[in-house]
């Protein structure tokens, strides 16, 4: 579960925001985000179910899957939507943090 400490830590956060079962983009994108979330450290990686987590979606204002948010250290927040291929997400992660 999504838990308030997520936010009270000095490291960057990335959450993605999804729904596995249904969801064919959100389907592709997982393993690339679980493969970068492995390769990147001193980053919080969080994945949230958009169905079973609905408050936290309905918090960052979520319209449509999958979505990423990258909060950096100063709270600054960018978020991007859409299913992206690894290279992308990199430069995402890399121009945002």
């Amino acid at each position: 579960d999504f838990d308030t400490q997520t936010f009270k830590n000095d490291k960057p956060l990335i959450i993605k925001f999804g729904q596995d079962s249904w969801c064919q983009p959100c389907k592709v994108y997982k393993p690339i985000f679980e493969t970068v979330s492995n390769e990147i450290k001193n980053v919080i990686f969080y994945s949230v179910d958009v169905e079973d987590e609905i408050e936290i979606s309905e918090i960052f204002s979520i319209k449509s899957i999958p979505t990423t948010v990258i909060i950096n250290t100063k709270g600054e927040k960018t978020t991007f939507s859409g299913m992206t291929q690894k290279i992308k997400l990199l430069e995402y992660i890399n121009s945002n943090l």
